[in-house]
């Protein structure tokens, strides 16, 4: 499992492996993540309350895949 840290960067200048609390189509506590790679998207997958995503995250831009944890979600 790899903890991902939170960041407050800019759009489009997330730093790889990072992510950042977003509002989607009105729908709060969605959460943007960039891959180690740094290729950035949408999680489409349950998050629990200790940051724990589910099931495991697969970068479509790339071969990474992996579970994770967002920190301080």
């Amino acid at each position: 499992m790899i903890d991902v840290p939170f960041t407050v960067s800019p759009p489009f200048e997330e730093p790889p492996n990072t992510w950042k609390r977003v509002t989607v189509d009105g729908q709060p506590d969605q959460a943007l993540y960039t891959c180690p790679n740094g290729h950035t998207g949408l999680l489409d997958h349950e998050i629990a309350v200790d940051g724990t995503v589910s099931p495991s995250v697969v970068c479509t831009e790339c071969d990474f895949h992996d579970f994770i944890r967002l920190l301080d979600w």
